[in-house]
């Protein structure tokens, strides 16, 4: 008798733990603590695994999973981590948002994805040579239970630029050629000289007063 009395108590206890158990239905409450996190995705076709790739080009993907619902927006931000954040290095984000809503629905479990955005990083200083620069991201969701912020540290490769300069012809050896017509004739032949050229007209000149005299005597 005794031990039915022991097992019905551990039977009811069980059930009531059951029934305060936090559920991860899309409907059900939010379970309690921060469920959230955050994963960084470089892959051309994203599915909804939750993977994590520390080796990402300039432009990847930040994957947002199992948040609480009505955490409205995630407050993201990138920084430079050693050994790429000395005083010439610079990151800037070229584009993505960083204020991406998360919580329209409760929390669902490891696979239940909230939101995925696409981030493009630019940078200024010199990279690592083998591993590109190395980025700390803080995902902060405001309201959740817990700690609110989590963190991943990735390192990222700079984009290749794709622009070229054009340089100047004479730059390259090449000559550049003048379109513009000249504003006086050139001479042709030999050089004329100023002697030849005023008996050329003194000749113009006396020859029709000569011929006229021929012609009336």
């Amino acid at each position: 008798m005794k031990r039915f009395i022991t097992l019905c108590a551990a039977l009811t206890l069980a059930l009531a733990a059951s029934a305060t158990a936090p559920a991860y239905a899309a409907d059900g409450p939010n379970p309690a603590g921060n469920n959230g996190f955050i994963k960084i995705n470089n892959e051309t076709a994203p599915d909804s695994i939750p993977q994590n790739h520390p080796h990402v080009g300039c432009t990847f993907m930040v994957e947002f999973y199992n948040y609480d619902k009505n955490n409205d927006k995630a407050k993201v931000s990138f920084e430079l981590q050693a050994p790429t954040n000395k005083s010439e290095h610079k990151l800037t984000i070229k584009s993505g948002n960083l204020t991406p809503p998360i919580g329209e629905d409760s929390a669902g479990g490891g696979n239940d994805l909230d939101a995925r955005e696409i981030y493009t990083l630019g940078f200024i200083g010199q990279a690592h040579e083998k591993q590109g620069y190395h980025v700390k991201l803080t995902v902060e969701a405001a309201g959740s239970k817990g700690s609110g912020k989590k963190h991943k540290v990735f390192w990222v490769q700079p984009c290749v630029s794709t622009e070229t300069s054009v340089n100047p012809p004479q730059m390259l050896g090449i000559s550049t050629v003048n379109t513009q017509p000249p504003t006086t004739l050139p001479v042709t032949g030999g050089t004329i000289t100023t002697a030849a050229l005023l008996g050329g007209l003194a000749a113009i000149i006396t020859y029709p007063i000569a011929l006229f005299r021929k012609t009336n005597r």
